[in-house]
C-alpha cells in the first residue's frame, strides 16, 4: 500500500537531484545495493501499514566509486558506472513500493535484463557528489507535509534521508599522485578543506606514512594507497593531480634512471587514466625546463638552454617529455590537461634532509653550522610561498581558457646570498658563511614571467618571502627530526660520484642544492 502523495512529495525535496552521484555509507564491508528512500509508517482502514518508499537507488562499492542516480520514481534503475569494465550490461531493478533488493551477498544473485536499453550506455552529466548515511534520520520538515486532520492518518517517519541537498560547489573525487610528498600533501590538504574527496597514491620513496597520518585520522573522505605510477593504476576519479617525482637533487640524482622512468611512465600511466575516466589531468612540471636560462625572466614560449646530458638532465629531460606526452595526448585523444611548471617553492612541510637550499640554510641556521654557499651567492632565485603555490595550482585546475604551460612561481628575485643573510637574521644564529665551488650546470638566475597566471587566473603570490621564511623557521624548530629519514652516506656517495664524473674529475662539491 501506498502512502498519499504528499508523503512522496515531502520527502522528495529532500533526495539528491536527478543524475547525482553518491557515495556508499562508511563501513560498507561488501558491496551491496543501497536504496535512497524511507520506511514509512501510517494507519489506514484501522490498520496499521509499514512500506518502503524507494525514491532512489544505485549500487554503492567499498571503492567509493562514482555513482548515478537514474530515477526517483517507484521503480528506479541504477546503473553501475564501471558496468563495461566488470562485463555487467544492465542492472534489473525491482523496487516496485514495499520491495526492496537483495543484497548481492545473498543467495539469489541479481538479475540482469536480457536486453538493456540504450540509454544504458549514455554518460549522464556530473552532479554534486553527495554522501550517502550510514543511518539516515528524518528532518521533521518532512513529516509536516502530511498531517491529516484525523488522528489515524498521522504517519510516521522511522528512517529517511537527513536533510535538503545544497551543495554549494561541484564536490570531486580526486586522485593526488605523488601525494606524500611536500607539494601534494599541502594540496590534498586544501582539496579536503574544500569538501573534495581525495585518493592519495605515493610510492613513498622521498616521503613516509607519518606524513599522511593526520589526514587519514582527520577526514574520513581521505584514502592513501601505496602505489608506484611506473605501474598502471586504474579507478574512477574527476581530477588527476601528476605530481609524482623525487623533485630535489639529492634524491632525483640517486636514482637517474627511477627518475626518468617515473617521469615518463608515470604521465603515460596517468593519462591514459585520464583519457578512460574523461577526467582532466594536471602535470605538475618544473622551472628545471628552462635549464640555465639565457633569458630572464622565463617566458613559457622560451624553449630553454639545458644539458640533456649532465647529471640534472634525469629530471630536466623527463619533465620535458612529460609535457610532450601530454600535449601529444591532448591532440590526439583530446585529453583535457593543464601543464603548470612550477618555481623553487619552501613552506612549512618541507624535508629536513632534502638538499634544497632554504632547507639546508634553515638547518645549518638553527645548528649554529657554518652555512654553504655553492658559487659566489650572487646566483638568484625566486622563491614561492606553498600557500601561494596550491592556490595557483588549483585556481589552474579550475580554468578553461588555458591548458598551459603556465609558470607558476614568485616573480621576486633574490641572490643566494641575501637569502643566507636574511635566515641568520630570523634565526638569529651564530652562523658564518663558507664559500665553495659552483657545480657544473647549476642555473644562474631563476625568475618567472607570471604574466599567464595573472591574465588566466587572476593569480599573484601574496605572502612576503620574510614573512613565509619566518613560518618556515618555525615548523624546522619544532621538528623531531628523528621521525625524518636522512640521506645515507651510500646515497651521498653515489650522487658525489656522479657529480665528480660530470666535473672530469675534479674535487668540487657534490651538491645542487641551489
Amino acid at each position: 500500500m501506498r502512502p498519499p502523495r504528499e508523503v512522496t512529495e515531502a520527502i522528495a525535496a529532500y533526495v539528491p537531484a536527478h543524475g547525482s552521484r553518491l557515495r556508499p555509507p562508511l563501513g560498507s564491508e561488501k558491496s551491496f545495493i543501497y536504496e535512497w528512500g524511507v520506511r514509512v509508517e501510517f494507519e489506514e482502514d484501522n490498520k496499521t501499514h509499514v512500506a518502503w518508499l524507494c525514491l532512489a537507488d544505485a549500487e554503492c562499492r567499498r571503492t567509493k566509486q562514482n555513482l548515478y542516480v537514474m530515477s526517483h520514481n517507484r521503480t528506479s534503475r541504477a546503473v553501475k558506472h564501471l558496468r563495461l569494465a566488470h562485463n555487467i550490461v544492465s542492472d534489473k531493478t525491482s523496487a516496485e513500493w514495499g520491495h526492496k533488493r537483495k543484497r548481492e551477498d545473498e543467495s539469489e544473485p541479481a538479475q540482469l535484463d536480457a536486453q538493456p536499453s540504450e540509454r544504458a550506455y549514455q554518460p549522464l552529466p556530473k552532479k554534486p557528489l553527495v554522501d550517502l548515511p550510514q543511518r539516515p534520520t528524518m528532518a521533521a520538515e518532512a513529516l509536516t507535509a502530511w498531517n491529516g486532520e484525523n488522528e489515524e492518518q498521522r504517519s510516521e517517519v522511522v528512517e529517511a534521508i537527513p536533510r535538503p541537498i545544497t551543495p554549494t560547489q561541484e564536490m570531486r573525487r580526486i586522485l593526488v599522485a605523488g601525494g606524500a610528498g611536500f607539494i601534494g600533501l599541502h594540496l590534498c590538504k586544501r582539496l579536503l578543506e574544500m569538501g573534495h574527496e581525495v585518493l592519495c597514491l605515493d610510492n613513498l620513496f622521498t616521503s613516509q606514512r607519518v606524513n599522511v597520518l593526520p589526514l587519514i585520522q582527520q577526514y574520513p573522505n581521505f584514502e592513501f594507497i601505496r602505489h608506484d605510477v611506473t605501474e598502471p593504476y586504474s579507478c574512477e576519479v574527476d581530477h588527476i593531480y601528476n605530481l609524482a617525482c623525487p623533485a630535489s637533487p639529492v634524491h632525483y640524482q640517486y636514482n637517474p634512471i627511477k627518475t626518468t622512468k617515473v617521469s615518463f611512465l608515470g604521465a603515460f600511466n596517468l593519462l591514459g587514466l585520464a583519457k578512460r575516466v574523461k577526467g582532466r589531468i594536471f602535470q605538475a612540471s618544473t622551472s628545471e625546463v628552462y635549464g640555465d636560462p639565457e633569458v630572464t625572466p622565463q617566458r613559457e614560449d622560451y624553449w630553454g638552454h639545458v644539458n640533456c646530458t649532465g647529471v640534472r638532465a634525469c629530471y630536466d629531460e623527463g619533465k620535458r617529455v612529460a609535457e610532450t606526452l601530454f600535449f601529444e595526448y591532448h591532440r590526439t585523444h583530446d585529453v583535457d590537461i593543464r601543464v603548470g611548471r612550477i618555481f623553487n617553492t619552501y613552506g612549512p612541510g618541507m624535508h629536513p634532509y632534502d638538499g634544497r637550499v632554504v632547507s639546508n640554510f634553515i638547518m645549518q641556521a638553527l645548528r649554529n653550522e657554518d652555512i654553504t654557499i655553492y658559487g659566489s651567492g650572487e646566483q638568484t632565485r625566486s622563491f614561492c610561498y606553498i600557500d601561494d603555490l596550491v592556490d595557483g595550482i588549483i585556481r589552474f585546475m579550475d580554468c578553461t581558457t588555458c591548458i598551459g604551460p603556465m609558470n607558476l612561481g614568485n616573480p621576486h628575485e633574490m641572490t643566494v646570498f641575501q637569502l643566507a643573510t636574511m635566515i641568520i637574521r630570523l634565526t638569529g644564529s651564530q652562523s658564518k658563511l663558507v664559500l665553495c665551488d659552483l657545480p657544473n650546470n647549476d642555473p644562474r638566475r631563476r625568475k618567472p614571467d607570471i604574466s599567464l597566471a595573472q591574465e588566466h587566473l587572476n593569480w599573484t603570490p601574496s605572502v612576503k618571502i620574510e614573512e613565509g621564511l619566518r613560518r618556515t623557521i618555525e615548523y624546522f624548530s619544532t621538528l623531531d627530526l628523528s621521525k625524518y629519514k636522512r640521506p645515507t652516506n651510500h646515497t651521498a656517495h653515489r650522487s658525489s660520484q656522479r657529480l665528480n664524473s660530470q666535473q672530469n674529475g675534479s674535487s668540487k662539491p657534490a651538491t645542487t642544492s641551489n
